[in-house]
């Protein structure tokens, strides 16, 4: 039953890609990502950049598990003017496409952190019932980009599982690069980490998010807490990463 799932999301995800690929300037050519989920938080504010004012959200994807994804979505003011006539509100149900990006961020501390967020450049809020239905939640994204870190193997825990940590790094048009870090499941971790930096692949996949609690340490800096329920003053993060579904090796080393 979940391949036959597996296989359906990715029919979809392909013809609703293709669809929107004849618009102009929704993606790059490398990096294609297409939520429909819920709106989780009000569309706010964010920031200006080359005089251009940009706002964020989240949206809240359910995998077949029944867990959701709660992902960070960027949308400039433009785009917002383009296709909405009205505000959208917490709770709508919403699609969003564009390309999953990376922003590298530093601390009071001058340390580094990977900030990853869709940028939107198509927006819609799905209020026909039979779209609802058709297309409830989709979580989809497509990366051609390279090896920029040696894959890790690794076991689960809990389940017991293969997993392959990937970084994968994909161009865009003005040059800049993002970085997007992926896990590979069962067979395909063992085959995956046998890739070597540098090499181009091609992968399909969804992301999802995780949480973790920041606190502060008694010691300078700090530490991860993956208890949320642990004391102490700290903050609430979300980390994210491409669950990969199927992966192709380009060219090889």
């Amino acid at each position: 039953m979940y391949m036959t799932e597996k296989r359906e999301l990715e029919m979809r995800g392909k013809e609703i890609l293709e669809e929107l690929e004849g618009i102009s300037g929704i993606f790059t050519p490398v990096n294609k990502t297409f939520l429909a989920g819920k709106m989780e938080k009000r569309i706010r504010y964010s920031h200006e950049y080359n005089q251009e004012s940009f706002f964020k959200t989240k949206i809240g994807v359910v995998r077949n598990s029944g867990i959701y994804d709660y992902i960070t979505v960027i949308i400039s003011e433009k785009i917002l003017n383009k296709y909405l006539s009205t505000k959208p509100w917490k709770g709508d149900m919403i699609s969003v496409a564009g390309s999953f990006f990376s922003q590298n961020k530093k601390d009071n501390k001058d340390k580094s952190h990977l900030n990853l967020f869709l940028s939107a450049q198509y927006i819609e809020v799905m209020k026909d019932e039979e779209l609802l239905e058709e297309m409830p939640t989709t979580n989809i994204i497509y990366l051609d980009g390279y090896i920029c870190k040696e894959p890790n193997l690794r076991k689960t825990n809990l389940s017991n599982q293969y997993i392959t940590d990937l970084l994968i790094a994909t161009n865009r048009p003005d040059g800049k690069s993002d970085y997007i870090p992926c896990i590979v499941w069962n067979d395909m971790a063992k085959w995956a980490k046998n890739l070597k930096v540098g090499e181009e692949v091609r992968l399909y996949g969804r992301i999802q998010s995780r949480e973790f609690f920041k606190k502060f340490s008694q010691k300078p800096g700090y530490i991860d807490i993956y208890d949320a329920q642990s004391i102490g003053k700290g903050k609430l993060k979300m980390a994210y990463e491409v669950s990969v579904i199927k992966i192709q090796r380009l060219s090889q080393k």
